[in-house]
C-alpha cells in the first residue's frame, strides 16, 4: 500500500489511527522475520495468523482514515487524460497472456496511448515476449546493452538489435504522436528493464530522448494530482547517505573499520560490480568506489548549506536505516550506495535453484523477499544463513523498506546493481525495490538497469545533485539535464542511460 506523506501526517496526528497504524507496522515486522527464517524452520501457524491480523487492520485503516483508500482506489482514463496538457500523451504498456482452452500460448505485449481530446484510449499491439526475449540476453550485458542502444555514429555490436528495439516498441505507437513532445509511460513485464531514453532510432544519428521529455512512472495514475497534495520542499532539508560498506565481520563478531589512508587511496577505476544475483555462500566485496561516492556528495551537500548525515563502514547498519523511521520527518534525499540485489521466481526459474539449500531468500514466494539491499555485516547471515545473536542480518529486504515510513522523502537514490529490476507479475508490475520505496512513502526513485562502473557513477551522481540544487532545477530537470551532460561527455549509453527516475 502506498501512502502520501500527507496520508501518514493524519494517520500519526489521530490517536487511535495511529495506534492501529503501528500494530499493523508490528505485524508485518514479525512476519519479516518470519519470511526470512528457512521454510522448515518457519512456525506457519504463527505466521497465518500475523497475515490475517494485518489484512484485517489494514481494512480498518481503509474504513477509518481519511486517504488511506485513496491508493485502493481505481483511476478512470478521463481522469488520467484531464491532467495531460494539449502537447502530452500517456502510455501505459500492458502484457498479457494469450490463451487457449489447452494452454497459454504467447505472452503479447500492447500500449494503451491517451492523448487530450481522444474519445478513449487507442490500443495498439506491439510484439511477443519471446522477440523480447531474444533481445534481452543475460549472458553478456555490456554487449547487449552496445547492441540495443548504439545509435549511428557510434560503432555497434549488432545494427540489426539497436534498430528492432525501436520497430518493435516505439514505432508503432510513433503516428499517434505527432505534436507531442512529453510522454508519460509506465513500463510492463520485461518493459521494466528497457531504457526508453537510450533506444536509438533508426537511419537517425537520435535516440527518443532527443524527440521527447521521457517521464516514467510507477503508473500512469500518478498523473491524476492526489486529493490531498504532497506538498515536499523544493530545496532538500536533511539527507541520508550510505555507501563505502563493510559486508564482513571480524573474528571477534565485531565490525572492521575502513582505515582512513585506505579510504584516500581508494581510486574510482574499479571495474564492473559484480553480478548482484549472486548465491547464498559466495559473500559480498567491498564496493571501494562507494566510500568516495558519498564522501563527495557529503562535501556538496555541505556547501549548499543543507545538513547530511554519512553511515560508512561498519556503521552502515540495517538498525541505522530503519531508525530513519521518524513519524516527524524522514530525510529529504536518502542516497544508497551499496550493492542490490533480486531473484526471480523460484517457481519459474528452477536451474537458480542449484546449490542453495534451503535458504530462505531465493526460494521465498514473497517476491518482496527476494530483492533487497545490502548492509554492514550482512555476509554473516547471507553465507552462514543466520545473523549475531541480537543484531539484525544486514540484508535488507524489500519487504522490510516497505514497513519503513519515508513519507518524508522526496528521493531515494539507489545507487547500487540492477536496483531497477524485480520480479515481473502481471498485476502487480515490479515487485521489487522500486515497489518497496513506493510503498514506504518516497515520491521519486532513481534506480539502475545495469552495472554502471564507479567512476561513471560518482560523476552522475555527483551532477545530477549539483544541477538540482545550485541551478535552481527541480528533481526531473535536474536529472534529465545530468542525462543529457552524461551523453555529450561518454556517448557510450552503458554509462550514461544506465539509471532512471521513476515518479
Amino acid at each position: 500500500m502506498t501512502l502520501t506523506a500527507e496520508t501518514k501526517k493524519r494517520i500519526f496526528s489521530d490517536t487511535t489511527a495511529s495506534e492501529l497504524y503501528n500494530n499493523y507496522l508490528s505485524y508485518h515486522s514479525r512476519l519479516a522475520t518470519q519470511y526470512a527464517h528457512p521454510i522448515a524452520e518457519r512456525n506457519s501457524t504463527l505466521v497465518a495468523d500475523l497475515e490475517e491480523k494485518a489484512n484485517t487492520l489494514e481494512k480498518e485503516l481503509v474504513r477509518t482514515v481519511a486517504g488511506y483508500g485513496e491508493a485502493r482506489k481505481q483511476i478512470s482514463w478521463q481522469e488520467i487524460q484531464a491532467g495531460l496538457k494539449p502537447n502530452e500523451a500517456a502510455i501505459e504498456f500492458i502484457h498479457f497472456g494469450y490463451c487457449t482452452p489447452n494452454f497459454r500460448d504467447s505472452i503479447f505485449y500492447s500500449a494503451l496511448v491517451l492523448r487530450p481530446g481522444w474519445e478513449s484510449p487507442r490500443m495498439v499491439y506491439l510484439c511477443e515476449q519471446r522477440q523480447l526475449d531474444s533481445l534481452l540476453q543475460e549472458a553478456d550485458v555490456d554487449i547487449t546493452v552496445e547492441q540495443l542502444y548504439t545509435s549511428r555514429g557510434i560503432t555497434p555490436g549488432s545494427k540489426a538489435s539497436s534498430s528492432q528495439l525501436y520497430r518493435l516498441l516505439w514505432q508503432p505507437i510513433n503516428s499517434l504522436l505527432n505534436g507531442v513532445n512529453t510522454v508519460y509511460f509506465s513500463p510492463s513485464g520485461q518493459l521494466h528493464r528497457i531504457a526508453f531514453s537510450a533506444i536509438p532510432i533508426p537511419d537517425t544519428n537520435e535516440v527518443l530522448a532527443d524527440q521527447y521529455k521521457l517521464i516514467q512512472l510507477f503508473s500512469t495514475r500518478s498523473i491524476v494530482p492526489p486529493a490531498q497534495a504532497n506538498h515536499l520542499a523544493l530545496v532538500p532539508a536533511s539527507v541520508a547517505l550510505f555507501g563505502g560498506i563493510r559486508y564482513e565481520l571480524s573474528n571477534e563478531n565485531t565490525f572492521t573499520p575502513l582505515d582512513s589512508n585506505e579510504l584516500a587511496s581508494v581510486q574510482l577505476s574499479t571495474p564492473l560490480l559484480p553480478d548482484t544475483r549472486i548465491n547464498r555462500g559466495e559473500g559480498w566485496q567491498y564496493l571501494p568506489g562507494t566510500a568516495q561516492e558519498v564522501t563527495r556528495l557529503q562535501e556538496v551537500f555541505r556547501q549548499q548549506g543543507i545538513s547530511s548525515a554519512i553511515w560508512t563502514d561498519s556503521l552502515a547498519t540495517e538498525e541505522e536505516f530503519k531508525a530513519l523511521d521518524d513519524t516527524a520527518s524522514s530525510p529529504a534525499i536518502l542516497h544508497l550506495a551499496t550493492h542490490g540485489f533480486f531473484f526471480p521466481d523460484p517457481k519459474l526459474d528452477k536451474n537458480r535453484l542449484h546449490g542453495l539449500d534451503g535458504n530462505s531468500i531465493p526460494l521465498s514466494e514473497n517476491p518482496l523477499m527476494r530483492s533487497g539491499l545490502l548492509l554492514a555485516g550482512a555476509n554473516q547471515a547471507w553465507k552462514e544463513g543466520k545473523p549475531l545473536p541480537g543484531k539484525e542480518d544486514g540484508i535488507l529486504t524489500a519487504y522490510e523498506i516497505a514497513q519503513v515510513n519515508l513519507s518524508g522523502t522526496q528521493l531515494a537514490v539507489l545507487s547500487a546493481c540492477e536496483t531497477g529490476l524485480g520480479d515481473i507479475q502481471a498485476s502487480e508490475g515490479v515487485m521489487g525495490l522500486q515497489r518497496a520505496f513506493k510503498m514506504a512513502g518516497v515520491e521519486k526513485l532513481i534506480v539502475s538497469l545495469w552495472q554502471v562502473p564507479d567512476k561513471q557513477t560518482a560523476v552522475f551522481m555527483e551532477s545530477f545533485y549539483t544541477n538540482w540544487l545550485t541551478k535552481g532545477s527541480n528533481i526531473r530537470d535536474a536529472f534529465y539535464d545530468t542525462q543529457s551532460q552524461m551523453r555529450k561527455r561518454y556517448k557510450d549509453p552503458f554509462v550514461w542511460a544506465g539509471f532512471v527516475l521513476v515518479e
